[in-house]
């Protein structure tokens, strides 16, 4: 199992959502958000963990993340404002993926 990248719309940024699908049907969904200067990808054990037992599981990369290539262009103000949104975005994308069994 690996994480899949899918890019939303949030705003007027692009941001890449790790995702991590359930063999079958997922039971429930998870919108994991990365510890301060992290990124999905180092979580990658647990998201697909948590898929493995029927979760779909999606993680957006945060503006603060060393691995996000605008990082610079963002005060500790933002990164705040732009967590809420990705959480929001994610949230959303979530719903949108189709009823759970």
């Amino acid at each position: 199992m690996s994480l899949d990248i899918v890019e939303i719309a949030v705003g007027d940024r692009t941001v890449g959502l790790a995702v991590a699908r359930p063999a079958g049907p997922a039971r429930a969904a998870v919108s994991f958000s990365h510890g301060a200067f992290s990124a999905p990808g180092k979580y990658a054990a647990l998201l697909e963990g948590w898929a493995a037992r029927c979760l779909l599981v999606a993680a957006p990369l945060h503006v603060d993340s060393t691995d996000h290539p605008q990082r610079e262009a963002y005060d500790q103000a933002a990164v705040w404002r732009t967590r809420l949104e990705d959480q929001a975005a994610t949230l959303d994308w979530l719903a949108g993926q189709g009823r759970l069994r």
